[in-house]
This record gives structure tokens, C-alpha cells and sequence, in this order.
């Protein structure tokens, strides 16, 4: 596993997005354990990948009717019950399904004495039925619901080291508590890294994000979704967390299915998928800092109640409340200082105190 992962891109990317941060330095031995540690608490999912850092799947779908039934349903929802936006609630009750999933007026509606005509777009509509200190917000909800009807691209499941430490960083407009450099959690994507159970699932855009380097061009994925997922310690289940920048079910879906895959795959039986409360996911795993009492290095979406539901990959036949019995995934690891390898304890420093990114010794530096 260790000759697949291309430890100069990651020193790369972790000085770029976390060591030039702090302007400070980045020893290579921190690095090296880092990936060693990686290597042997992932080895199982890396058997489970086939020998594989990533697995990947060209993916083109679109939801069922009931789905994009829920959808919009979930898009009225969000209209703030305000007499201002009064057009706007009357209008996304007054269009079908088909109406909203392609994104076009069928026939003329009258909303009071706006008439919203025939081909017209239903973003359109949004903006004209809008006051204009709305507009923005109502037209960005109605874009990202939109964006759930269909997917088109590439998806991907992943334990390279890279895609740990931009798992929140992108070129997509979106981010969260675990980018690395300004998140509130910016140790997240390296106690993640250093677990057993975490693989970071998203979908890529063609175009990476590029970054330069002490002079040298170096590229990672452009992820335009992300979702976290979990593997118990014997391959026996999975289960998946909060999606970014919005929930998609036909993404989440597909990671669900690319986990039934593998598992059926590596155990030569039938695997099903299942979608669970967050209570439920919590009770199927093991939270790192609360177990261990440590310092909290990571924002728990799970245990934090973030998000309702989440896909849950088990054996055909198995209860889910059987998996509390198995050994279950541990989620976050400690973290230490990149310049002395040191315990850090802020969850917003990737250096320690007494380090603090500045007393560091050249010699020491990437």
C-alpha cells in the first residue's frame, strides 16, 4: 500500500494548505508516520479495495418520481414562512413533479395577478416572484435541490492520503468545519487519517485544483460532494455520515452501492442496504475522544445529530441491532504537531505551543 501513496504530493498539499498557513515547517519524519500509521490501520479496507487506493465508477442516474417527489417537498419546506415570500410558497405548491424536474413551466399559472407563462423556467420564476433581498437565497435553495434530481460523473471512495487532507477543500464553492486550512476543526482530516474505519467518498469534477509549491505545479481532486463513510474492523458493515455541501440521495445511494459491491465481493455472500437514524448510527460506532477521554480533535456529525438519516451496508438477513455486538469502527485519532511530532490541543493549530510554528529548525523543513 505504502509504494501506491505519492508521499511528495501529500507533503506538497499539507505544507500548501496547513504548514504555510502557520508559516511554519513541516518535518519529514512527522509526514513518514503519518503514512506508516495510515498504511497499517487501513490495511483492511485497502483488501477490500482489491490492492487499491481508490475505487472508482463512471455514474449517470436519475431519481424515481418518488423521490423527486421528496425533494420538492423538502424545497417548499425551506421557504421561510414569511408573508413576503407568500408568491413563492404558492408557486413551488402549484407546479408538478414533471414541471420541477425539468426545470420548465408546462402551462400558464396565475399567481394573483402574476402570471408565470408557459416554457418559462421555473428558476426564472423563483427570481420574478422574488423580492430582490431574497432572490439569491431562494434561487441557490432551488439550484441545489435541482442538482439532487440527476447525477452525472465520476465517483469515487478513497483512502489516499490526499484526499483526507482536501476532504474540505475545493474549488466548488462549498466547505466545513474540517478544512485545513481555516476550519474550525483543521486536525479533523488528520485524525481521520490516522483511524481505522474512515474512507472519504465524493464526486470529482474533471477539473482538480491546482496549487504551486515551492515552484513545482501539483493537482488534487475537485470535489463537488463529499460524504464520510465507516468500516467496522472485520469488513462486516458500513455506515455513512452528513453529506457536503447538501444532501443527495442518488449520490449516497451509489456509495451504498459501491460498499454492497465490495463487501459481496470480499465475502462471497449477500449484503443489503438499509437507512438508519442517527441514534442508530450512533450506537455503531465508537467515538475516539469520547472512548479514550481524549482531546477532541474532529466534529462528530453522528453524535452531534447534524443530519437525520444515513445508509447502513450489512449482510441479507442480518438485524441491525445485531451489528452492536461486532467490533465497531473507531472514529478520529490523536493528532500531532507537524514540526515535532508532539500531542497538539487545538483543534484549530496543526502545531503545538511550544512549536507555534515559528522556533523551527531548517534543517527540519520540507
Amino acid at each position: 500500500m505504502k509504494d501506491l501513496i505519492n508521499e511528495r504530493a501529500f507533503t506538497a498539499i499539507l505544507k500548501h494548505y496547513g504548514a504555510d498557513y502557520q508559516d511554519g515547517s513541516l518535518s519529514p519524519s512527522v509526514v513518514s508516520e503519518m503514512l506508516d500509521a495510515h498504511v497499517t490501520r487501513k490495511a483492511h479496507i485497502f483488501k477490500l479495495f482489491g490492492g487499491k487506493l481508490k475505487i472508482e465508477k463512471e455514474i449517470e442516474t436519475t431519481v424515481d418520481r418518488n423521490t423527486a417527489f421528496d425533494i420538492l417537498r423538502n424545497l417548499q419546506n425551506q421557504i421561510p414562512k414569511e408573508k413576503k415570500l407568500f408568491f413563492v410558497r404558492s408557486f413551488l405548491s402549484s407546479i408538478s413533479i414533471e414541471e420541477f424536474s425539468t426545470n420548465v413551466v408546462a402551462k400558464d399559472i396565475k399567481i394573483f395577478n402574476t402570471v408565470i407563462p408557459k416554457g418559462m423556467k421555473v428558476s426564472k420564476a423563483l427570481t420574478k416572484l422574488c423580492l430582490p433581498e431574497y432572490a439569491h437565497d431562494i434561487t441557490t435553495k432551488h439550484s441545489m435541490a435541482v442538482q439532487q434530481m440527476t447525477t452525472k460523473g465520476k465517483l469515487v471512495l478513497s483512502i489516499d492520503p490526499c484526499d483526507y487532507i482536501t476532504m474540505s477543500s475545493n474549488n466548488s464553492g462549498w466547505r466545513s468545519c474540517h478544512r485545513l486550512n481555516g476550519g474550525e476543526y483543521r486536525t479533523g482530516p488528520l485524525a481521520y487519517l490516522r483511524d481505522s474505519s474512515t474512507i472519504i467518498c465524493y464526486m470529482e469534477s474533471s477539473k482538480p485544483c491546482e496549487i504551486t509549491v515551492a515552484s513545482k505545479e501539483y493537482t488534487h481532486s475537485n470535489k463537488t460532494w463529499r460524504q464520510i463513510a465507516m468500516v467496522s474492523p472485520n469488513l462486516d458493515f458500513s455506515i455513512q455520515e452528513r453529506q457536503y455541501p447538501n444532501e443527495n440521495t442518488i449520490n449516497a445511494n451509489e456509495v451504498a452501492k459501491a460498499f454492497k459491491e465490495l463487501f459481496e465481493q470480499y465475502h462471497n455472500e449477500k449484503f443489503k442496504v438499509e437507512s438508519h437514524s442517527t441514534d442508530t448510527l450512533n450506537d455503531l460506532h465508537i467515538d475516539y475522544a469520547s472512548e479514550n477521554d481524549e482531546y477532541r480533535y474532529y466534529y462528530n456529525d453522528i453524535s452531534n445529530e447534524m443530519f437525520s438519516q444515513g445508509n447502513v451496508v450489512l449482510r441479507e438477513g442480518q438485524n441491525v441491532s445485531v451489528l452492536e455486538t461486532l467490533p465497531l469502527p473507531i472514529k478520529g485519532e490523536e493528532v500531532y504537531c507537524l514540526n515535532c511530532g508532539e500531542g497538539i490541543y487545538d483543534s484549530d493549530s496543526l502545531y503545538c505551543e511550544d512549536c507555534d510554528c515559528y522556533d523551527c529548525d531548517e534543517e527540519d523543513e520540507w
